[in-house]
């Protein structure tokens, strides 16, 4: 689960939301689950608790700056998803890091 985890940082790392627009239609064939448990957390400074979390789950955090993040998980139990944004975000953002509760990392190389 880490790996995957880590590899999403590595593609998110080098990768902009610029490359991407949110009329992108795409096939849900690749996701790796249907059913999740999202957690959604809207926080003050985006940066700071996005790396935080990442840190705390034995990651790097994020070397460029973000808009927001998302941590998937899968055990026994289902597939868990914690969602972090701004207090203030729009429907892109928030749509794209529930995208990754379902899809783990997509961004396109």
């Amino acid at each position: 689960m880490k790996y995957i985890i880590f590899i999403f940082f590595l593609i998110i790392s080098s990768q902009s939301y610029a490359v991407e627009s949110p009329y992108d239609k795409f096939s849900a064939k690749s996701n790796f689950t249907d059913k999740t448990t999202v957690k959604w957390v809207q926080v003050d400074n985006i940066r700071m608790e996005c790396d935080k979390e990442s840190k705390r789950r034995g990651f790097a955090g994020y070397p460029k700056p973000i808009d927001g993040c998302s941590f998937w998980d899968t055990s026994i139990f289902g597939h868990s998803c914690l969602i972090m944004t701004p207090k203030r975000v729009d429907y892109w953002t928030l749509g794209h890091e529930l995208r990754h509760c379902f899809s783990g990392s997509f961004h396109k190389d």
